[in-house]
């Protein structure tokens, strides 16, 4: 998972606290993850 988050941040040119905040806000990051939506 390390490996696609490094991908996100180089991709949208943003930090690790942006990229943290981008994780849990969008959808596309989170299927790109391979994450589950919270309830």
């Amino acid at each position: 998972m390390m490996f696609k988050i490094i991908i996100l941040q180089k991709l949208y040119n943003i930090s690790d606290d942006q990229t943290e905040y981008q994780i849990n806000d969008r959808l596309s990051f989170m299927r790109f993850l391979g994450l589950e939506l919270k309830r």
